[in-house]
């Protein structure tokens, strides 16, 4: 279903998924209003936006993570089996924080909470990740062949040798020089002024890798990071995000292979950035602006994350008390049945009348 758009000009052209009816019309008449520029096709299913995309080319995707037939996430790992490069926005319930860090890790430009006034927030996040992904297609280009000069903090060795040999064999535009702590790494950014991007495991000896990355940006060192993690690291991934990460990434089978695209994508980011302070003032303003509310936006959801998780043990403990004091009360009344019908018993034998009444 295409949305029409009454006003002239160029159009955005959205692909949107969500099977939810409320959720279409109440996003549809928010746009209309606020942001006319955009153009929706709408689509219920995972199998009819694969099926679109074939057909079509679109300006932005926008995924919601629950749907009949299958999820955002496996959407996103198709995009790049089909190879559709159109920046994706998935939108997830409050709470999902696995499903931002996986769809982050898949590709995934940005990602919208379902909650409170996310609409409000929508079209400003939407016009952000077109232009960016329009500046980064014509850095790209330009950036193709340039070299890229990226410190790598490693405690492992063997990490390191394996990286190095597939750097030099898949990606020889990137030189890696490696480190295996903090300190090392401190050295040869105060020695070396040509260092693009810092690529740091979490897991350092001394300083960990959020400590380092706080230590830089207490330092007003604004050098692309990058995060390594291992399984689980799905709490650290977001703290770093929090502090200004440009992207992490785990160390999954075939990890490396994504590395290069990862190093180059947060290298033109950073291109974009600098590109941004470069402009006009109002340009630059309206920028710094957006960006300020997406990341008021992130933060406000990481607390609500970390307040519901509060919330959900505050619970499990008063459920776990109730359980407990419900145990010691119905065995107290058990042992008080049992005496009664012990007392009864013995006025029995004394042939006496029985003084309680039990009702079982």
């Amino acid at each position: 279903m295409e949305v029409p758009n009454q006003q002239n000009g160029k159009k955005i052209k959205v692909l949107y998924v969500e099977d939810n009816p409320l959720d279409i019309d109440l996003t549809i008449n928010h746009f209309s209003l606020a942001a006319p520029q955009f153009l929706f096709t709408i689509v219920n299913t995972g199998k009819e936006f694969l099926k679109i995309l074939k057909e079509k080319k679109f300006d932005l995707l926008l995924l919601d993570n629950h749907l009949p037939d299958t999820t955002g996430i496996e959407l996103l790992k198709s995009l790049t089996s089909i190879k559709i490069d159109s920046p994706a926005i998935m939108i997830t319930g409050l709470g999902d924080e696995e499903i931002v860090i996986q769809s982050l890790r898949l590709g995934a430009m940005d990602y919208i909470p379902k909650h409170g006034n996310y609409l409000e927030m929508l079209p400003d996040t939407l016009m952000k990740v077109y232009n960016d992904s329009q500046n980064k297609s014509n850095i790209k280009s330009k950036l193709a062949y340039e070299r890229i000069n990226v410190l790598y903090v490693e405690p492992s060795q063997l990490d390191i040798e394996l990286t190095l040999e597939f750097m030099k064999r898949e990606a020889p535009y990137i030189d890696m020089k490696a480190v295996g702590n903090a300190s090392e790494a401190w050295e040869i950014l105060t020695k070396q002024r040509d260092i693009n991007l810092i690529l740091c495991d979490l897991r350092l000896p001394g300083k960990n890798g959020i400590e380092f990355l706080h230590e830089l940006k207490h330092n007003y060192i604004n050098i692309p990071f990058i995060m390594i993690t291992g399984a689980g690291g799905e709490s650290s991934a977001l703290a770093s995000l929090k502090l200004g990460a440009y992207d992490f990434i785990p160390k999954t089978k075939n990890y490396l292979e994504k590395l290069p695209d990862i190093l180059q994508n947060a290298f033109i980011r950073y291109k974009l950035d600098i590109k941004n302070a470069e402009s006009t003032d109002e340009e630059y303003e309206l920028t710094k602006s957006i960006d300020a509310r997406i990341n008021e936006r992130t933060i406000e959801l990481l607390k609500e994350i970390e307040e519901r998780k509060n919330v959900e043990n505050e619970l499990k403990k008063k459920i776990e008390e109730l359980e407990r004091f419900n145990e010691l009360t119905i065995g107290r009344e058990l042992k008080m049945i049992e005496l009664k019908k012990e007392v009864n018993s013995l006025l029995k034998r004394l042939g006496e009348k029985e003084k309680y009444e039990i009702n079982e």
